[in-house]
């Protein structure tokens, strides 16, 4: 299975994780151009995996998501929404290692929305 193929079953888990919470408005895509607007009323970004080449058979994948969340102008209604996503993520056991808070900028002349980068506990794949 490709990275691309693994990213579309993360996309789709965390997907259900946010509709099975409620979330049902929150984007979840694997195209950071799809988010955009998205980000104002909650957004998730799975991004290609950091690949590490442990021996000749087999590749760890770190995988990275950015989640942020708006309106940029009720910070309350934005915070409420980020923790919801990450709470949806963990009660579906979506395996996370580690979060850094990282403000998204979504538009020229607003302010960023609250966002963390989120790192998956790291996955090792056996090739064939």
């Amino acid at each position: 299975m490709s990275t691309r193929e693994r990213a579309i079953l993360l996309r789709d888990d965390i997907e259900a994780a946010c509709d099975a919470a409620g979330l049902d408005h929150v984007l979840v895509t694997i195209d950071p151009l799809e988010a955009g607007a998205g980000y104002t009323y909650g957004a998730v970004v799975v991004l290609p995996p950091k690949l590490e080449f442990t021996s000749w058979n087999e590749t760890t994948e770190t995988w990275t998501v950015h989640v942020a969340a708006g309106p940029w102008d009720d910070i309350n209604a934005a915070w409420d929404t980020l923790e919801g996503i990450i709470g949806a993520m963990r009660a579906a056991a979506i395996n996370l290692a580690n979060g850094t808070p990282t403000p998204m900028l979504v538009a020229d002349g607003e302010p960023p929305m609250p966002g963390y980068e989120l790192e998956l506990v790291p996955d090792p794949i056996h090739d064939i």
